[in-house]
């Protein structure tokens, strides 16, 4: 009896991921959630399903905001994790690091 019970939390915990579909907020924009008992599930699920979108448009992910929300329907405490995502050409503006030299970064001198 133990065993059943222990098998079937496992199948819960690690197989009862709810995931939204991706909804387009803007230009380039999006947002996407999951839901899990566990924390880095959620991660991974929308960081996953995100991945795909950028990749059918053949861009790059870059995440803009993130959000955590904890509920407790039952007993048993669920994470849901709210990615807000563009899906950028790799040599847009917003992947220059702030530390990396850019055209724009000459001094002009008025005398």
């Amino acid at each position: 009896m133990k065993k059943i019970l222990l098998i079937a939390g496992l199948l819960y915990l690690f197989g009862c991921t709810t995931i939204s579909e991706v909804i387009t907020i803007g230009p380039d924009l999006y947002i996407i959630s999951a839901t899990s008992p566990g924390y880095e599930k959620s991660i991974e699920k929308v960081y996953e399903t995100a991945g795909q979108t950028c990749d059918q448009e053949n861009k790059q992910l870059l995440r803009t905001k993130m959000d955590n929300e904890i509920s407790s329907p039952s007993d048993i405490v669920m994470y849901t994790v709210i990615l807000e995502f563009r899906c950028l050409d790799s040599d847009h503006p917003a992947f220059i690091r702030a530390d990396e030299k850019r055209e724009s970064d000459q001094i002009i001198e008025v005398r």
